[in-house]
């Protein structure tokens, strides 16, 4: 399985209102790109595009593939905006983009652009049977290791709806993938391009909090894979102030970038070793820590010990065992999950793994059935393991469905 490599996938609505957010798009593009490169050499290796459009009878939904950032500008360049609903369909936009090609490739990174609810979004079915444009995305999302951020602008005239499911399917989707929703005025889309997204690559989350109140305070360690590595920390409120986020000292890092809804932290564990996030009222917030590196880790779960890889969700009520790859680092051993939920509430599982499959598996690593079945819905694996002198942490979001 090759990680080297990677797919930049855009999904962009082409609603008339969009016209300001694609045009600051195609004008930040060429910087964004640059950026990744300098930053990791020729690790983008193909350039995905889909667009959208509903607008009353009419369903628009296209997608291509570019070897070269070039090729993407021009067909952007190229695009067309029209008339279309109050809400759109971004979740299957999402999930067509990553269907699209062969040619995609895993642990990439799915960019969204679109300023309203979804038009799909209806009520929570965790139920495998579902079949939901929901569930669909959630399953392909999960089985690539793709991550996802979902750019929502707004303005004072046309404020985001939080109001019912048609947003909700945005907080489920995220939760469930270890992604970011942010929220932003449309004339901070161009800061966002250039101050945030460009470190939107290999990312491995080190931490991952969903709906969390800092009311009740919000406290985090701060992991890497070694002291001095640069770690991110993002903190996205929802139509509240971001909350304040204090370091072990009692001292307010200093903020890379920040908007209405947002704040990213750019630290290091030497530096800051935690954080507690805290405000006197009650709000959801979401907390994402990440590192950028290019040793990753795949998750799988099936019944059946034999069965190699496996499925990207599990299922309730069936005792599982769950399969590991692990890609980058060498001299692997100590190998142990805990899992847990997204607002890391629920009392951790741990179980410790071994190599019994043999290497000759794809995934060669093998965790017993836990004792306790999953609870429906989204929740964090946390694999911990010793490589050589350091002992690495990689989250893995993962999703329990109920059967029928």
């Amino acid at each position: 399985m090759d990680t080297s490599r990677q797919s930049l996938i855009l999904v962009v609505n082409l609603r008339s209102t969009m016209a300001y957010d694609l045009h600051l798009l195609i004008g930040q593009m060429p910087v964004w790109i640059s950026d990744i490169n300098k930053a990791a050499p020729n690790l983008l290796d193909n350039f995905i595009v889909t667009t959208y459009l509903q607008y009353k009878n009419s369903y628009y939904m296209k997608s291509e593939i570019f070897s070269t950032s070039a090729e993407l500008l021009e067909y952007l360049n190229g695009l067309v905006i029209s008339a279309g609903d109050a809400d759109q369909p971004t979740v299957a936009a999402i999930n067509s983009a990553q269907s699209f090609s062969s040619a995609m490739h895993p642990a990439s990174v799915v960019y969204v652009f679109a300023d309203t609810p979804d038009s799909n979004g209806g009520p929570y079915n965790p139920k495998l049977s579902s079949n939901s444009v929901e569930m669909q995305t959630i399953q392909r999302m999960l089985a690539w290791r793709n991550k996802l951020v979902l750019l929502l602008s707004e303005t004072d005239d046309a404020p985001m709806d939080y109001s019912d499911d048609s947003y909700d399917v945005f907080r489920r989707v995220v939760a469930a993938t270890h992604g970011d929703v942010i929220v932003c005025e449309k004339t901070s889309v161009a800061n966002i391009i250039d101050q945030l997204l460009p470190y939107y690559y290999q990312m491995e989350n080190m931490a991952a909090l969903y709906g969390v109140n800092p009311e009740q305070e919000v406290v985090l360690n701060i992991e890497a894979d070694y002291p001095s590595q640069v770690v991110y920390i993002l903190i996205t409120s929802e139509n509240a102030a971001v909350p304040g986020v204090l370091d072990q000292n009692g001292i307010q890092p200093r903020a890379e970038t920040s908007g209405k809804y947002f704040k990213l932290i750019r630290t290091t564990v030497d530096a800051t070793s935690e954080i507690s996030v805290t405000s006197k009222k009650s709000s959801s917030v979401n907390v994402r820590v990440w590192i950028n590196s290019a040793n990753t880790v795949f998750l799988a779960s099936n019944p059946d010990p034999t069965v190699d890889v496996g499925s990207a969700i599990s299922t309730s009520e069936l005792s599982s065992y769950t399969t590991a790859y692990i890609a980058g680092f060498t001299s692997v051993s100590q190998i142990k999950l805990v899992t847990y939920d997204t607002k890391a509430q629920s009392a951790p599982q741990v179980l410790n793994g071994n190599m019994t499959r043999g290497a000759e598996c794809t995934y060669p690593y093998i965790f017993p059935a836990p004792q306790k079945s999953c609870t429906p819905g989204p929740f964090v694996q946390e694999l911990t393991f010793t490589s050589g002198e350091i002992t690495p942490i990689r989250l893995v979001p993962s999703f329990c469905a109920q059967p029928g």
